[in-house]
């Protein structure tokens, strides 16, 4: 529904907002992903075979020489991605790779496998990996965020819920502190106060709607701890993340002030008392259609409307919202009348059947709660506005690296590809064994 604004006194339109692709520029050409797949693998296995090679004389330390040895490491890595700006590419990331993961066998007690080396290998080169069940994902993912935190870069660990995030932190809380590596938690009860404390930690365990909300509420929030440039998402379970939550937005809002549309809602009910179905107005598939006589009859009445109501679109859409309270929505079934602390009486909506399915018409959803209140005879309340949006993608796309790990990606590549820019690595135990062994690895990327 098109609501009255600021451009409702002047009658002027304000123009559209400028949308920007975080990923502008890549190309969107179906299976273009198979191509960057196969120039990565490659430069991946080398990488790999570097690391695997220096992990036996880091074995063979106590724990005071792999310290200076992980130290050095560490130093050198932070040296060349400063100079060269790299994202896991270079001499220095298979040394600091072995040496997290001799650190990580010694802390946690578990050794990481080859495949598990690869996969973290591959997170810091910006791919999501493909991993299997049962893989140990935990394990590399913790190791990805570590090197990461070593290469200067704040690591935003985005996790499937908050209960993953605790898990995660419990389990590989011994590795962080080995490695020197502060980790933070942050779940839905943290205070705001904690807020500060956990951005500026290098690795941040989390899940991607608070860091859309803190994203929200507090735009400058990256930017006082080292600017958005120098931010990896690292996101766990990335199938469920980057995919099936990413469906919907976030929408903070606040109340608002709207006296027109509290004042239509209840002229539009009286409207709608006029018209029948079938004779002025057709519901087919879940939309309605005025008749010829239903839109006779809504020439006759708009006068009742005020001057910006009676636009004709906004009209319709006024009266056809009155219809469907009127029609489909049922007391006790899909919504509930509620007294508050004060005793004041408010509207719940929820029931068998969601608000989408009830009113297909996007356009009808602005005011359908007001609507709902002067069909109960209660005082209307002040519609909410929006105050911020945003999506998923849009998110991921402000980091400067996005990498992940998840069970399986299969059937998801393209999708990957043309909405975050990112390539999927599908990982086979064999075939890291075999990059590590000089020998061709199967190309799964292009099976």
């Amino acid at each position: 529904m098109i609501l009255p604004g600021a451009e409702a006194a002047h009658g002027g339109t304000p123009a559209a907002p400028e949308l920007r692709s975080p990923w502008l520029g890549r190309s969107a050409l179906p299976g273009w992903w198979r191509l960057m797949a196969r120039r990565q693998r490659a430069a991946l296995n080398e990488l790999l075979r570097a690391a695997c090679a220096a992990g036996p004389a880091l074995q063979a330390l106590d724990d005071a020489a792999l310290a200076a040895a992980a130290e050095r490491a560490r130093t050198a890595l932070r040296a060349a991605t400063t100079r060269a700006a790299g994202a896991g590419r270079g001499a220095p990331w298979p040394a600091a790779a072995a040496a997290v993961a001799e650190l990580a066998a010694r802390s946690t007690g578990l050794r990481p496998d080859t495949a598990q080396l690869e996969a973290a290998l591959a997170i810091t080169q910006g791919r999501l990996v493909d991993a299997g069940p049962c893989s140990g994902k935990t394990l590399a993912l913790a190791m990805a965020a570590v090197l990461g935190a070593w290469a200067g870069r704040r690591c935003h660990v985005a996790c499937v819920n908050e209960l993953a995030a605790a898990r995660h932190a419990a389990a590989m809380a011994p590795l962080y502190e080995r490695c020197g590596v502060r980790c933070a938690v942050l779940l839905p009860q943290a205070p705001d106060e904690a807020l500060t404390s956990a951005y500026e930690a290098p690795v941040l365990l989390t899940t991607a709607r608070r860091l859309m909300a803190d994203c929200l509420n507090d735009p400058a929030l990256w930017r006082r701890h080292g600017g958005e440039n120098r931010h990896w998402a690292l996101v766990d379970d990335a199938d469920r993340v980057l995919i099936d939550d990413a469906v919907q937005p976030l929408v903070l809002s606040a109340p608002g002030h709207n006296p027109l549309l509290l004042e239509a809602v209840v002229q539009a009910r009286e409207m709608a008392q006029a018209f029948r179905p079938g004779e002025h107005y057709e519901d087919r598939a879940g939309v309605l259609r005025f008749t010829p006589a239903g839109q006779r009859l809504l020439d006759e009445r708009e006068g009742v409307l005020s001057t910006f109501w009676r636009a004709p679109r906004r009209r319709d859409e006024l009266v056809m919202q009155a219809l469907v309270v009127r029609d489909r929505f049922v007391r006790g079934r899909h919504y509930q009348v509620q007294s508050d602390p004060s005793g004041a009486q408010r509207i719940v909506l929820g029931g068998d059947t969601p608000v989408a399915a009830l009113v297909p018409q996007r356009t009808l959803h602005t005011g359908l709660l007001q609507a709902l209140e002067a069909r109960e005879g209660l005082p209307p309340s002040d519609p909410p506005v929006v105050t911020g949006r945003l999506s998923h993608q849009e998110l991921f796309g402000r980091y400067r690296l996005l990498g992940g790990i998840a069970s399986t990606l299969g059937g998801l590549e393209g999708e990957l590809w043309r909405i975050y820019g990112a390539v999927a690595l599908h990982q086979r135990r064999a075939d890291a064994l075999a990059a590590v062994q000089h020998e061709p690895a199967p190309d799964h990327e292009t099976a």
